[in-house]
Formats: C-alpha cells, structure tokens, sequence
C-alpha cells in the first residue's frame, strides 16, 4: 500500500501494523515506517537535502563523543564511507559535513517541488512528523515547543477493510519547517536575516 505525498514528490509505502476495527467495521491498519524519513540510509540516498548553501541546521547532530577528533590523514580513511550515518562520529568523519554539503538528521524530508507547477522552492523547508517525532533527541529537543510522542503524532495511519479495500479512517500528522540560520547569505529577500 502506498500513499503520495504531492509536497515531497513521491509515494510512501506503508507497512501492514494490525488487523483492528473502526467503528465496528473490520480493518487493516498501515503505518508509515519511520526509515521514510531518514534520508541517510542507502535506500534514501538520492533523495537527500543538496544543501547547497552548505549551512548546518543542527550543529547539535550527530552527537559525537567528545575524544571525536577529525583526521581524515589516517591510513584506513579511505575505507570509510563518510556518507553513511553510522560513521559520521569515526575519526576519518567530519560529523554531518562532508566536502561542501552538510548532511540532514533523520527525521525529517525536504520539500522540493510546488504541485501544479514547473518551480522549486525558493527556500529551504524540510517536512516532518509533529514535534519532530523521528529526529533525534538532540535536535527535536533545541527547539521550543517540541513534545514528540508515538502515539500523538505519528505522521500516517490509514485503516482499511479488507472486505472492500476502502479507507475507513485516515490520520496524517505533518509539520513543515523552514530553514533559517544566522549568515551574511540573504535567505529570503521579504524577511531581514536574523
């Protein structure tokens, strides 16, 4: 079962959660899996945030221990694949950054389209669940406001019959955030940098 989201320009599949009801009709329920939005997992990787502008949006991720300590001069650096997450905190790695992008936490997907037109996003936003819900505990937690709980903002649940193959009752839960650091690179012309 799949689910297309026009804002991110691609279709979500679903996975099977549980047999259940609604209202007393019988359903299947699906969920989104929460691999979706992490855009540094191999299956994602062209799906990742350019980052052209080469801004860290979260300086507090990847969490690295504090004897982190970037030389990439080391003999075996250049078996280590420093695009993958799980080596984001080994010597050779420079944490999130590598050569001129910064790469984006899990949890969150950019937007890059406008449906209905031939334009991309003049500025950068990134969609997620409510509160930040798959993002690290670090980066969900800097930001005022955010409370994630799995029960309360799952981003997709749909509950279908199995008899009719219909929707009987949907929940979807986004949160859009928009991009903005302090710099001398003018990110919007309509609003002061900050």
């Amino acid at each position: 079962l799949n689910i297309f989201r026009s804002y991110l320009g691609r279709s979500f599949p679903l996975d099977f959660f549980e047999e259940s009801s609604h209202d007393g009709v019988p359903t299947y329920v699906y969920r989104l899996d929460r691999d979706e939005y992490n855009m540094n997992i191999e299956k994602n990787f062209g799906m990742r945030y350019e980052n052209v502008e080469g801004i860290d949006y979260a300086p507090m991720w990847p969490n690295c221990p504090e004897d982190h300590f970037y030389n990439p001069n080391q003999t075996h650096c250049a078996k280590v694949e420093c695009t993958r997450e799980h080596n984001f905190c080994d010597n050779c790695c420079n944490g999130s950054h590598y050569g001129p992008t910064v790469f984006s936490p899990p949890g969150f997907y950019p937007l890059r389209v406008l449906p209905g037109r031939l334009t991309r996003m003049p500025f950068a936003v990134f969609m997620s669940p409510a509160h930040m819900l798959w993002a690290p505990k670090e980066v969900s937690s800097a930001y005022a406001g955010q409370h994630p709980d799995e029960e309360k903002h799952r981003p997709v649940e749909w509950a279908v019959n199995p008899t009719m193959g219909s929707l009987v009752h949907a929940d979807l839960r986004t949160q859009m955030n928009i991009l903005l650091a302090r710099g001398d690179m003018t990110q919007s012309s309509t609003l002061p940098n900050s």
